[in-house]
């Protein structure tokens, strides 16, 4: 049976990582793309067979954008991927892909709280 799972990508140089909790378990599962490990496979896998759904902060601007490049370009590297985060970041619209055309739903816990107001704008460390 698939699940919701909170989750969070991290991508620094040439590491990228993805984890994901089970809301219900707290089971987590990490997968990670470098240099000396290539998980892009098992991604793949677990996201289609085991993924209803994604929960997480400010994801609909910046993770789901990022699975998103993953699902177009799956023979990509962590260098790949550091550089379309650079243009996310850098970018002024912030989604290549609009919400209703994600392979995967998302609930985005920064837009359901109202800190994507500029008055209420805030970062997940925060």
């Amino acid at each position: 049976m698939k699940k919701f799972y909170v989750y969070d990508l991290e991508v620094i140089s040439n590491l990228f990582t993805a984890t994901f909790l089970d809301r219900d378990s707290d089971e987590k599962r990490v997968f990670v793309l470098s240099q000396t490990r290539d998980d892009i496979t098992a991604l793949f896998t677990f996201l289609r067979e085991e993924v209803a759904g994604l929960i997480g902060y400010n994801c609909l601007n910046y993770d789901s954008q990022i699975l998103e490049y993953i699902f177009r370009n799956p023979k990509c590297n962590a260098w790949d991927i550091r550089n379309y985060s650079d243009y996310i970041i850098s970018s002024q619209e912030r989604s290549d892909v609009p919400e209703w055309k994600l392979k995967i739903p998302h609930l985005d816990l920064y837009r359901i709280h109202h800190f994507d107001n500029k008055n209420r704008r805030t970062s997940l460390k925060w």
